[in-house]
């Protein structure tokens, strides 16, 4: 069973997400709260994913580390931009979204996988400003071995606590590398990172 968190202001949306939830009887639910403040104290702290409506800002949310991801529910997606602000693996789906969208998110959360709605995706990855790196200048230092297999993961969606898994190192190793990735490329944030390491023939999408 993979146990869930509701996170909505209003009680309706709440009721209804958790309903279209319960349509998978591999999920179970949790809880439900009106802020992701909640989040910390039981019984939502046993999540292991949070389901969050109308939740997503430019403020970094601050999520206790046993939940393994986020799902954001929103209406507007317009002026969204990565990286998103949650250090867990993430997804974003419109509020309207259907039982079968919502549990399958849940569901690849749930292994570390990074989810986003077609719609959403044009939006989120479109191409970016010209930037230091966009005529794909030498590398003033090369990535190690190991930096270009956690950027090729980077680049199949994988959250750092999967890559850890996947290179049996531990979670904060995986991010001393992301760090050393962004400055060695010269870039802010995963999609940035995954486009440089493609266009320098670095990694294989």
């Amino acid at each position: 069973m993979i146990p869930v968190a509701v996170i909505a202001q209003a009680p309706a949306v709440r009721a209804g997400l958790r309903v279209l939830l319960a349509s998978d009887p591999a999920l179970s639910i949790v809880g439900d709260a009106a802020g992701p403040g909640d989040l910390r104290h039981p019984p939502l702290s046993a999540a292991s994913v949070a389901v969050i409506h109308g939740a997503l800002g430019p403020a970094p949310l601050v999520l206790p580390d046993p939940l393994r991801g986020v799902l954001f529910l929103v209406d507007d997606w317009t002026n969204l931009s990565l990286p998103l602000p949650v250090s867990h693996a993430w997804a974003v789906l419109p509020s309207d979204a259907g039982s079968d969208e919502l549990t399958a998110a849940v569901n690849a959360l749930f292994h570390g996988l990074i989810t986003i709605h077609p719609d959403i995706a044009t939006q989120l990855l479109q191409a970016p400003a010209p930037s230091r790196t966009s005529r794909a200048e030498p590398l003033v230092e090369p990535l190690t071995s190991r930096e270009l297999e956690v950027l090729q993961l980077i680049g199949q969606g994988l959250a750092n606590k999967m890559i850890a898994e996947r290179l049996h190192i531990s979670e904060h190793t995986v991010k001393f590398h992301v760090s050393a990735i962004y400055a060695k490329l010269g870039v802010a944030s995963r999609t940035e990172a995954v486009r440089a390491g493609a266009r320098r023939g670095l990694i294989v999408l």
